[in-house]
């Protein structure tokens, strides 16, 4: 739906009202006919770090655009009825107060504290009550080019992540901008993402230039620092470093987050230079307009979330052949040898290391292990070595794969006495009812009920099958073909996977650390 919205002064209802300017001096609303115009509402509450970083990123964007003269933006500020907490009702000024503190830190027009009519009429033309739309953490801002037609109705992360560039911030231009994103991450090149005009270097500590050029060939880690009281990575970083940089094509490059939600109140020049210092590589010089791009272009959050994959080591290949965006995840589950910390090279340690091919059955269970059947018989694990076996240990996940349970009875009551026997050894992580029984009834294949508090080796399983949960297949020498913590029966043939352990192992990386949020070719 169309929505146009006269912002001169040329109509009956605006006809000669006033709008004012931080510099405290009063502004005819004709000021603003025939510029693209954004209405930035903000809650009239407590500066907090949400706020403050909203407003600052349209400052910048207006002190861009402003010297062409055709951009405006007009400040309303919005009552959104009580404080959030009693804290804030406490230190909270009156609302008036808040409107000029708010005011004061702004170059453009506004909406006079006092003008109700004004207030009313733009939240009846826009077609939306202000106090239920802006919250006391976000401003909402209207774009409205100069005949008044809406162009967005919530440009603040336009602002936020592209700042000036999105002018005149139509949904061409902003399409285009993040077409151009998304091709950026799909070939990454470390002189296209580190270079801009006027800067084709990088900075060491001393602040002596690096070119750009130099890093070509190298592997490159973009660490996305943030100032905050914890820092869980960057001791880690410096070992890898200390020990890789010489005698490996390996480089890493500071990108400094000062504008994010924890950082934007602590981050600064000083404290740039302070941490930079005690760091060995190099980094992009503070405040870099490279820093907002690259967070943009791999998706950094604007908060970081200890539950989702860590977002602060990105890794380029040398000349782009590849790139990683969840190399702090890899460096800090498998260490240096999973240089260059890619998620092929994980899964190749998971997979197709010295110590998984060298591994069989007799290494992981004691050959003397009683399984029992559904009748109470006793079968001890050398009794069926010589088989293919697998070996299923269950956390109480069985209700999560239905098909699974199903399907493996299925195929197991089917190929029992047959050339394609095979056998199932279920042991329960604990002490935990069989959560599959319900799609399997009675459970034809042998169990453990107390697989971890007598098994000696559990330690080893637990090497194999990072938490010692999942399900690994042995060929009749007892060779692992098989390893998941994700069962699935995908084929008729045992181990009923028809791509590798390497495949498997990839896949399996991907869905527990959840990478599959970005897909990279490897």
């Amino acid at each position: 739906m169309e929505i146009r919205l006269r912002v001169n002064g040329n109509d009956a209802e605006s006809q000669g009202r006033m709008i004012c300017q931080s510099s405290w001096y009063e502004v005819r609303a004709e000021h603003l006919e025939g510029k693209t115009v954004v209405l930035h509402f903000v809650p009239l509450v407590p500066w907090n770090p949400h706020l403050r970083l909203y407003v600052e990123s349209l400052i910048d964007t207006y002190n861009a655009l402003h010297p062409y003269g055709d951009f405006e933006v007009v400040f309303v500020g919005v009552k959104i009825g009580t404080f959030p907490s009693d804290q804030h009702t406490l230190l909270n000024p009156s609302l008036e107060k808040c409107f000029e503190e708010k005011f004061s830190i702004m170059p453009w027009t506004a909406v006079p504290f006092s003008d109700i009519v004004s207030q009313k009429s733009l939240e009846r033309r826009l077609r939306f009550p202000f106090s239920r739309f802006v919250y006391d953490v976000y401003t909402v801002s209207v774009v409205l080019d100069p005949s008044g037609l809406v162009l967005q109705c919530q440009a603040d992360d336009f602002f936020l992540w592209y700042g000036a560039r999105a002018y005149p911030f139509t949904l061409e231009k902003i399409d285009y901008l993040m077409s151009a994103d998304k091709e950026m991450s799909k070939h990454p090149s470390v002189t296209r993402l580190l270079t801009s005009f006027g800067r084709d270097y990088v900075i060491n500590r001393d602040n002596q230039e690096v070119p750009v050029r130099d890093l070509e060939n190298k592997v490159v880690a973009l660490y996305f620092y943030e100032h905050c009281p914890y820092d869980d990575l960057t001791e880690e970083i410096q070992v890898v470093y200390e020990k890789l940089a010489d005698r490996a094509q390996f480089e890493i490059v500071l990108v400094y987050v000062h504008d994010s939600f924890d950082s934007c109140e602590f981050a600064s020049e000083k404290s740039f230079c302070k941490i930079l210092n005690k760091m060995s590589w190099l980094a992009l010089p503070f405040k870099d307009p490279r820093c907002k791009y690259l967070k943009r272009i791999f998706n950094y959050p604007a908060e970081l979330n200890g539950w989702d994959p860590d977002p602060r080591l990105v890794i380029i290949g040398p000349q782009g052949k590849y790139f990683e965006p969840y190399g702090a995840d890899i460096l800090n589950r498998f260490g240096m040898s999973a240089f260059p910390f890619t998620r092929r090279r994980a899964a190749e340690l998971e997979s197709e290391s010295e110590y998984i091919k060298s591994l069989k059955l007799d290494m992981l269970l004691d050959p003397r292990t009683s399984f029992s059947r559904a009748n109470g018989t006793k079968v001890k694990l050398s009794q069926v070595m010589g088989k293919r076996i697998m070996l299923i240990i269950e956390n109480g996940w069985g209700f999560r794969y239905p098909e699974f349970w199903t399907k493996l009875k299925e195929i197991y009551l089917k190929m029992k006495n047959t050339e394609n026997e095979f056998e199932v050894l279920h042991a329960p992580y604990e002490y935990v009812a069989d959560s599959y029984a319900k799609y399997v009834g009675t459970i034809p294949w042998l169990r453990h009920s107390t697989f971890r508090l007598q098994s000696k080796k559990y330690a080893q399983l637990q090497r194999v099958l990072r938490g010692g949960v999942g399900l690994l297949a042995f060929d009749p020498d007892g060779r692992i073909v098989r390893k998941t913590q994700y069962p699935s029966i995908e084929e008729e043939n045992f181990p009923f996977y028809a791509g590798s352990l390497f495949e498997e192992a990839l896949r399996g990386l991907a869905k527990k650390l959840e990478w599959d949020r970005w897909l990279v070719e490897v």
